[in-house]
């Protein structure tokens, strides 16, 4: 693994999350379907892409539960203040559901994706 420090990478993650806290609480009747993809895709994707080697099993559970905690905290915050009012993708539940069912379904997946062995075009190897 590159002596990159990984901290940086939950900066977009995070500033994800904020952008749509803000947007969510200035339309709270306006669903951002994929605002909690986003978030959650971003900081697993962003490690992977700054480090330039496929993450390990533990580097892989570590973005999943970064990615997972952004999603949670910002979807808690617009939960609570009743800012996530918005219509639902999903056949039950509302906004909130969606938010949690997306995120964490997209968090799992990206936290596998990079994993996988496969070498991107910036790769030195």
């Amino acid at each position: 693994m590159s002596g990159k420090p990984a901290f940086g990478i939950a900066n977009l993650s995070g500033l994800l999350a904020a952008l749509w806290v803000v947007l969510a609480w200035l339309n709270p009747d306006l669903t951002y379907h994929l605002a909690p993809v986003l978030v959650a895709v971003s900081f697993p994707v962003g490690h992977r892409l700054r480090i330039k080697e496929p993450l390990n099993a533990v580097q892989a559970a570590a973005t999943f539960v970064g990615a997972a905690l952004n999603v949670g905290v910002a979807t808690g915050i617009l939960a609570w203040a009743d800012k996530l009012r918005g219509p639902s993708l999903l056949p039950t539940g509302g906004a909130v559901l969606e938010a949690v069912v997306f995120g964490g379904a997209a968090a799992l997946i990206a936290a596998t994706s990079v994993a996988l062995p496969v070498r991107l075009p910036t790769d030195s190897r």
